[in-house]
């Protein structure tokens, strides 16, 4: 699920099969520094989600051994099956989001 916003940032969460929020692992919900939609759920026409949310943490999980691409919708191709040292690097600065 994603915000909707107006603004230039953006929000995720994931969900399990119970409704419950994910706040641990590799499929818990990241902030995005620029939001992929605006909002009337159109594409931004910009690359800033592609290059600054999308391609870093695609490249943490392939360093850490995903086999993972992205197609020209900036999705991810397959499950992120493995959380690694670069990745764990990646969430220093980029953290999960957790509700309070």
């Amino acid at each position: 699920m994603r915000t909707e916003t107006t603004l230039i940032q953006g929000n995720q969460a994931f969900y399990d099969a119970n409704g419950v929020i994910i706040t641990n692992t590799i499929v818990a919900g990241i902030a995005d520094r620029y939001a992929p939609y605006d909002d009337c759920g159109w594409a931004r026409p910009s690359f800033k989600h592609r290059d600054y949310d999308v391609y870093p943490f695609l490249r943490a999980i392939q360093l850490d051994g995903n086999p993972c691409s992205v197609n020209l919708m900036n999705e991810i191709s397959r499950p992120c099956l493995y959380q690694g040292s670069y990745l764990d690097e990646y969430l220093k600065y980029r953290p999960i989001i957790k509700p309070e």
